[in-house]
């Protein structure tokens, strides 16, 4: 067997067995786990946690999954990753984020009227985020008054995450895979926002 292929099928036995539902949709993303395989034994590291940390990212959080993919393709736009822009354009279509909005993060328009005033707030936050240490006062501010503070965190897991991800993408020069789109998104029952 040639050496992808035996990497490939210990990767859909590693990602399976560890994370049930999730993993047939994760096994989708060969060519990153292929070249995860290749440098660490993933019973012996953190790429599995990772993974359900991602799954949690995805399936249990209290923001709003629309604001949290368009975080993800500012992410994927601004760090040059290909494979996260690919790969969450089609999770972000499944959810309901129409072109409009998806081609405005593209052109870093995020200001543009076809966003409300709470995605123009988080979009500001997060390229503020991305642009140094952290967020002005005032956007900080600004958003505090919409999100509550659980969500203003899952913001920042989110931009950090998919920060670390693209670098690892860009840096392995990951090959684009067939987008997965909504079906990641079926593992697991998304919470609901917290009333208080």
């Amino acid at each position: 067997m040639p050496p992808l292929a035996a990497c490939l099928q210990r990767a859909d036995r590693v990602v399976e067995e560890p994370l049930g539902g999730i993993g047939a949709a994760v096994g989708q993303h060969a060519e990153l786990i292929a070249a995860h395989l290749r440098h660490a034994r993933p019973a012996d590291s953190a790429f599995v946690p990772y993974l359900r940390f991602g799954e949690a990212l995805l399936t249990q959080l209290q923001l709003d999954p629309e604001l949290r993919e368009l975080a993800i393709l500012l992410v994927a736009a601004r760090t040059g990753a290909e494979y996260e822009w690919f790969q969450h354009v089609g999770i972000a279509r499944a959810i309901g984020v129409d072109d409009e909005r998806i081609s405005a993060v593209e052109g870093g328009e995020l200001d543009a009227p076809c966003f409300d005033s709470d995605a123009r707030v988080m979009l500001r936050f997060a390229s503020e985020v991305l642009d140094g240490p952290r967020a002005e006062e005032e956007t900080f501010t600004a958003l505090s008054e919409r999100f509550p503070a659980r969500e203003i965190v899952e913001l920042l897991l989110v931009i950090g995450s998919y920060q670390m991800l693209a670098r690892a993408m860009t840096t392995l020069d990951i090959d684009i895979d067939e987008a997965v789109g909504g079906a990641v998104l079926q593992r697991r029952p998304r919470r609901t926002r917290d009333p208080s």
